[in-house]
């Protein structure tokens, strides 16, 4: 059934949370430059919710990935209006977004799994244009690049923890197109 709709309408946006309590950041609005740093947090459960703005992230971008809770979260990647993309990571802490250590190789298109202690960043479109599936380990204050994926893929879906990771589905090299592989 519907719920009460979010504040701003967008798309390519990250999130994390529970049904009865998530978060929505980032993403692409339509306007001009069209990206967002919008964070929108999901209050009041499966029943009776409600979308409520909260702290805007300091750089707006798309196509990022993020983990964590609504009260602990980190978005990293995408793509920002200056650059097409960038390594740049922020950390929410229920009200607010702060800079922490960048990603090691700038990418969009990707996917995460974990809480800010630890988490990883999957996957994605890194530069110019090539797919990967590299995979970053978030330690709670820097990025240390793990084992890849075997398939290469953006645009990914995951679930799990940084210790126990699912993922899957993605776009590959485009002779391949979409993927239905989990690792």
């Amino acid at each position: 059934a519907e719920k009460n709709d979010m504040s701003d309408q967008q798309s390519l946006q990250a999130g994390s949370g529970t049904s009865a309590s998530a978060l929505s950041f980032g993403g692409y609005d339509g306007g001009s430059p069209g990206n967002t740093g919008d964070t929108e947090l999901w209050q009041g459960g499966v029943a009776i919710g409600a979308w409520v703005t909260s702290g805007s992230m300091n750089t707006a971008k798309k196509l990022l990935g993020g983990f964590g809770t609504p009260t602990s979260a980190l978005a990293f990647g995408g793509e920002t209006p200056e650059e097409s993309r960038t390594a740049k990571t922020e950390q929410y802490n229920g009200t607010s977004w702060t800079e922490v250590t960048d990603l090691n190789t700038a990418k969009e298109q990707l996917t995460g799994v974990g809480i800010t202690t630890a988490g990883l960043a999957i996957g994605g479109e890194g530069p110019p244009g090539a797919i990967t599936g590299q995979t970053e380990n978030w330690n709670g204050s820097s990025w240390n690049e793990v084992n890849d994926l075997n398939d290469d893929r953006r645009d990914l879906a995951s679930a799990g923890t940084a210790t126990s990771a699912l993922v899957f589905a993605g776009f590959g090299d485009p002779s391949v197109g979409n993927r239905a592989t989990t690792e």
